[in-house]
């Protein structure tokens, strides 16, 4: 970056950063954040020379003349992944700390990664732009700041918590950086961009990143104060548009309170317990059939071997994944609801407690864990609690309507 356009940065992030930090520090710019008090949590102007030096040593090890052996590879690789997955961590400690974490941890994190911009800052800026990387650092430099600049519209109003909040119906919080990715997402996109790409990811920490990424690149690119310009090209947008297009071939068609919604489907019945079965019969035609020996599971279930039959399996995401069908004709009325007029009876009681037996045996033995359909949102919100306060995570609730 020239000297002019770190001044411009300096002015319109570091600055502000700078006395928050000194205001609970106590002290002047940064104050009591030292070299001294703590390791660098984010990446240095040094640590940016660090991974593009490895980024490009990969890329020539990768090339078939260069006599390069599998365990320089990897050994160069293992370089590359440490220094992103330093960028990634922090990047999402920051976000998170200024999302739901209250003043004093944003201030702390703000505080950790101005140390960080001031290496930047302090770079020979001539060096830097005749260096023939000049672009590659130049990316990172702009990465940081937005990062920066996005914790800072986060800590600005109580609205940012509330988006938080918001995410937090998606069962995503054992999903590393999921929630803070889809609040910054939801800031810089809006929920229905955070529909789609929790539909998209499920629970794959990697697919969030990949997103958060095409998302600080947008920032940097299209902010003004971060040289940036308003006509540039946007990647999350595009992103967007595809995962889109790809649900809507799937049957994805958004989310209700939280939840991802399929397209509803027919049932029918005059009685709730054969409106019950129509429902099971039109989400298992949704899937394909699985043989027999696939649908056997076996777990270790509270210290306990177990081993049973779901009912549905489908491979999902390469994983062998159980399907449930939960139809509620009347969520006030339902065995399933403690607060319904018979929640209290022991057969609703137990009926109950099989929901969570069941989840907890289907989410240990299969790889992919278990999907749950239900056309009640009531049943989904209830049930993704109860299943998480028992420290059950490998499963997903979607809702799918009726007609």
């Amino acid at each position: 970056m020239s000297d002019q356009d770190k001044q411009t940065l300096a002015t319109f992030i570091g600055t502000s950063l700078s006395s928050a930090v000194g205001a609970v520090a106590g002290g002047g710019e940064g104050g009591s954040y030292g070299a001294a008090n703590y390791q660098y949590n984010y990446l240095t102007h040094e640590q940016a020379r660090e991974l593009t030096d490895a980024e490009k040593a990969l890329e020539a090890c990768k090339a078939e003349s260069s006599g390069c052996s599998a365990t320089d590879r990897a050994r160069i690789q293992s370089e590359v992944d440490r220094l992103k997955n330093l960028d990634y961590q922090t990047t999402m400690s920051l976000l998170q700390a200024c999302m739901d974490q209250g003043a004093l941890s944003c201030t702390t994190e703000q505080g950790k990664w101005l140390e960080a911009y001031e290496t930047w800052r302090k770079a020979d800026s001539a060096a830097d732009r005749n260096d023939p990387d000049y672009a590659r650092m130049l990316d990172n430099y702009r990465n940081l700041a937005a990062a920066g600049y996005v914790a800072q519209e986060l800590a600005k109003t109580q609205e940012y918590g509330e988006v938080y909040q918001m995410t937090k119906g998606f069962e995503l919080g054992a999903v590393f950086g999921a929630v803070a990715a889809l609040g910054t997402i939801s800031v810089i996109a809006g929920q229905e961009a955070v529909s789609t790409i929790v539909a998209t990811c499920g629970r794959s920490s990697a697919c969030y990143a990949t997103y958060l990424n095409l998302a600080l690149h947008d920032v940097a690119a299209t902010t003004l104060e971060l040289g940036g310009s308003p006509t540039a090209t946007i990647l999350l947008g595009t992103a967007l548009v595809e995962a889109r297009a790809t649900l809507a071939a799937r049957g994805v068609v958004g989310a209700v309170d939280g939840f991802v919604e399929t397209d509803a489907v027919s049932v029918a019945g005059s009685r709730a317990i054969d409106r019950g079965q129509s429902y099971e019969d039109a989400i298992q035609g949704m899937y394909s059939n699985t043989p027999f020996d696939q649908r056997q599971y076996q777990a270790i279930v509270n210290g306990e071997r177990v081993r049973g039959v779901a009912d549905h399996v489908t491979t999902l995401n390469g994983k062998l994944t159980a399907v449930e069908a939960k139809f509620v004709d009347d969520w006030s009325r339902s065995p399933r609801n403690p607060e319904s007029s018979s929640g209290s009876m022991p057969w609703a009681v137990f009926e109950q407690q099989e929901m969570v037996s069941q989840a907890q045996k289907y989410a240990a033995g299969f790889d992919g864990g278990v999907v749950y359909h239900t056309n009640s949102t009531e049943l989904a919100a209830y049930y993704s609690k109860v299943f998480t306060e028992a420290g059950i995570t490998n499963f997903k609730s979607i809702i799918t309507p009726t007609k």
